[in-house]
């Protein structure tokens, strides 16, 4: 969709926060001329079946705001280049743009994997998106906030962090009472077992 009303698109991702499939196909130029979506009417379908698979984990146990959600846990096996990097990249701009003070870590098995593929692919996706004039990208840094005055950018973001068994601290602590803690794992076979002990301290609370 092409950019519009600014109180139009926050309509939008209020009416879509349980409807992740129907953010991703309002909130990118599906076949738009000039873009790099024009031959593409849509996600691929086995990422539509994931979205609306996590659709309707949210919505079988909606988040008050308040008491805490089992943790939305998915994992996809699949081969190279078909499209993981790009789902990720949709699921961070949805949460962060549907759910206020979300708060994530992105990680990947290599450096190389993180900086290159996962969150080169989130500069992709973040100029693609209707709503990206919301958020800071910063590729240096390694992270997102929302860009607007007054609100706390500490608490509404998200991070790329390379994985380090020597340094699990870093990944602990994602806690969001009332909102969206969220992890994203990118070739998470190749991640030590001790990086997801520590990350499942932050799936006990908000809406992880």
């Amino acid at each position: 969709m092409k950019r519009t009303d600014e109180g139009e698109l926050a309509q939008l991702c209020a009416e879509t926060r349980n409807d992740p499939l129907r953010w991703v196909r309002l909130m990118f130029p599906w076949g738009l001329a000039g873009t790099e979506l024009v031959h593409h009417k849509g996600p691929d379908v086995w990422q539509s079946e994931l979205l609306e698979m996590l659709g309707d984990m949210i919505r079988r146990d909606p988040f008050d705001g308040r008491t805490p959600t089992k943790p939305r846990q998915i994992a996809v096996a699949s081969g190279h280049g078909v499209g993981k990097s790009a789902l990720s990249a949709m699921l961070i701009l949805y949460i962060l743009s549907t759910r206020p003070n979300a708060i994530g870590t992105v990680t990947a098995n290599t450096s190389v994997q993180l900086n290159t593929k996962t969150w080169a692919e989130v500069s992709k996706w973040w100029r693609l998106c209707a709503v990206g004039h919301w958020f800071n990208y910063s590729n240096s840094r390694g992270n997102m906030n929302m860009s607007y005055p007054g609100v706390k950018k500490d608490k509404w973001r998200v991070d790329a962090i390379p994985f380090d068994p020597r340094n699990t601290e870093s990944f602990a602590g994602l806690h969001s009472v009332d909102s969206s803690p969220f992890y994203i794992f990118d070739e998470a076979s190749a991640i030590p077992d001790l990086i997801w002990e520590v990350a499942d301290g932050g799936k006990t609370d908000g809406e992880p």
